[in-house]
């Protein structure tokens, strides 16, 4: 008789914690549901959060949250580093949505979410500055990228953005991610979706990424990208004067690249069936391309072998 005693007084304990979680959750729930329109009004404190988060000095040009599914949504516009002109790589992002994870930012103290869009993520890359910075030790927008693309966990979207990379030639090129998604694991971090670059005005480029490492300089893996019908009449024109202005191109190709130990080792470029077409003499001229390998070497970016 006692033990049943003991048995129903657990149980009504039990059910009385439970009731008092869900009653509890509901009214943070409430309270939260109210705070969201007035995001903005804590702009300091959660930039506060993230530079902890982060380790970086970030600022945030506005902030708005509402509630969208199964919990609030927050977007972060105008982010910046205050020390972007001082550092080799400059990265301004224009506009971040995350769905936040609330049980995991509670307990951990910080803004967990489960997946988020970076949208107008644009990066100025010297390597000149950078390669220089490396002996130096790490500056915070790498550690940024590094968290962000190295981590162990982190699965988001990379949209309508923008990498300039200036080489120590002193000229600068540019690729553009129009629509990248990005997984991190312990062991590998992936990433695929369409990118594109200035002056190709027809075709389609697609990249698949596969790399391990925690750190930039411990980058190792490959990237690989496939071509399909690309037209690069528009690029070239800004490099050269073309002899044939009416020169169009149908270009189909893979590119394979080898990194080791944050290095390039390697490219392996796949040439599929393409074909050149101009006007001379009031004749159409065309010239086909069949299947071609060659692979590259950037130390001395000599042709090491074809076929």
């Amino acid at each position: 008789m006692q033990a049943k005693a003991v048995c129903f007084f657990c149980l009504r304990k039990a059910w009385q914690i439970f009731a008092i979680t869900l009653v509890t959750l509901a009214v943070l729930v409430s309270a939260l549901k109210y705070a969201l329109p007035y995001a903005n009004d804590y702009r300091s404190n959660i930039e506060a959060l993230i530079q902890k988060q982060l380790n970086v000095d970030i600022s945030i040009g506005q902030i708005s949250a509402s509630w969208e599914g199964n919990g609030p949504a927050l977007v972060l516009e105008s982010l910046s580093f205050k020390d972007n002109k001082d550092s080799p790589i400059s990265i301004n992002i224009a506009k971040t949505s995350l769905q936040l994870n609330v049980f995991e930012s509670v307990r951990q103290m910080q803004i967990a979410s489960n997946y988020f869009v970076l949208e107008g993520f644009e990066a100025d890359i010297d390597l000149s500055k950078l390669n220089a910075a490396q002996d130096q030790g790490a500056f915070e927008q790498q550690a940024l990228i590094e968290s962000l693309f190295l981590g162990d966990v982190g699965h988001f979207a990379v949209q309508n953005s923008r990498l300039n990379i200036t080489f120590s030639s002193g000229k600068t090129h540019s690729l553009l991610l129009k629509d990248l998604v990005w997984q991190n694991s312990s062991a590998l971090h992936e990433g695929a979706g369409e990118i594109a670059l200035p002056g190709f005005s027809q075709g389609q480029f697609n990249a698949r990424l596969s790399l391990s490492g925690r750190k930039l300089r411990e980058l190792a893996g490959n990237i690989y990208v496939s071509a399909d019908k690309v037209n690069p009449v528009d690029w070239l024109e800004e490099l050269i004067t073309l002899a044939h202005p009416d020169l169009k191109a149908d270009i189909n190709a893979q590119l394979w690249l080898g990194f080791e130990q944050g290095t390039l080792q390697d490219i392996t470029v796949d040439i599929k069936p393409s074909t050149l077409t101009w006007q001379e003499d009031e004749n159409q001229r065309t010239l086909a391309l069949d299947d071609a390998q060659f692979l590259l070497k950037p130390e001395s970016a000599r042709l090491v072998g074809a076929k």
